[in-house]
């Protein structure tokens, strides 16, 4: 059947990214989910061929040959080659990028061979341990057309971005929301839904009174008294995706030299009541975590086990750290 009706997804986003060779926020993925596809996609599996149909490893790991989908077109029916795959990572590698994972990008990539129009070679200059794990980098990362991008640059791009994903950009009202329509052409499945419309709501009673009122059907990010208002309503649904990924707290070194001193951080770790955050601001929805890595993650290591929650103990940890009562630190 024909792609028909409206999806309206509440997302707490703050930006319009369109350009994945300039990912900055890990909430650029919903935007360019829709737009681009990677070499491997993310779909009900796990990770998925898309781009690549294929790919071997060399024996010494330094080596990655795809071969490429072939028939595949962009939104404004260019063809999709190797060139396409070369440019966008050579663009992150150059020095003008501004995309947040370009340090261990260039760390480990040297360079992208095009072997020929639908087969290329990624060269590393160190095994890249996450190029088959990472959410929008390395294998899924959403891939650009080199001769459109080329012809009307990062800013032009950014304004009427081209890829070769399951929607196409239907319109935008910067701040308020991104509206895309379903690819036709797509080398995949065409969604049977025509518009989807992501609007950008960072306030979260705003979202839940909009799917109150039928004006959105998905919203996200909801904590606290309204996720119980949800959870109790015979006409709404909660869904949750046990192990999606975790919430940190990260130490800046820089602004706050007491970050050195492992006492302060481990005062930190000990002062974070994490089962009380998971039953009752989150609403039972999810579970604490012991590391950056969840179960279901590449790199979880099981032998690691959560800091207790002990309140005594951190400030015990920060007397002996010297850090006062009221001494103020920022995240």
């Amino acid at each position: 059947a024909a792609p028909e009706g409206e999806l309206v997804i509440a997302a707490p986003l703050l930006i319009q990214n369109f350009d994945p060779t300039n990912h900055q926020a890990a909430s650029d993925y919903l935007p360019h989910s829709m737009l681009f596809d990677g070499l491997l996609n993310l779909g009900a599996t796990g990770k998925e061929p898309a781009l690549a149909t294929d790919w071997t490893i060399s024996d010494d790991k330094l080596m990655i040959e795809f071969n490429l989908r072939r028939g595949v077109k962009f939104h404004n029916g260019d063809d999709f080659t190797g060139e396409d795959v070369q440019f966008t990572f050579h663009r992150i590698l150059s020095p003008e990028s501004t995309h947040n994972a370009r340090k261990p990008i260039i760390a480990a990539l040297d360079r992208v061979e095009v072997v020929n129009p639908f087969k290329v070679r990624f060269h590393l200059k160190k095994i890249w341990v996450d190029f088959f794990t990472s959410v929008r980098s390395g294998g899924t990362g959403a891939i650009v057309p080199k001769n459109y991008y080329e012809k009307v640059g990062d800013k032009g791009f950014q304004q009427n971005p081209i890829g070769t994903g399951p929607f196409m950009l239907s319109s935008i009202q910067e701040g308020e929301f991104s509206k895309f329509e379903a690819n036709p052409n797509y080398w995949g499945q065409v969604s049977n839904t025509k518009f989807v419309t992501q609007r950008l709501i960072a306030e979260p009673f705003t979202r839940y009174a909009m799917l109150e009122r039928g004006e959105a059907d998905i919203i996200m990010g909801i904590t606290g008294p309204l996720l119980e208002k949800i959870k109790a309503s015979d006409k709404l649904t909660t869904v949750s995706t046990r192990y999606s990924g975790t919430s940190i707290i990260s130490f800046n070194r820089g602004t706050n030299p007491e970050f050195k001193d492992r006492r302060v951080r481990l005062a930190i770790a000990h002062a974070i009541d994490r089962e009380a955050i998971a039953d009752t601001i989150l609403g039972g929805v999810c579970e604490p975590a012991t590391h950056i890595f969840t179960p279901g993650t590449f790199g979880y290591e099981e032998s690691i086990k959560p800091v207790p929650y002990d309140p005594a103990k951190a400030k015990q940890l920060l007397s002996e750290a010297g850090i006062a009562p009221g001494h103020e630190v920022d995240f």
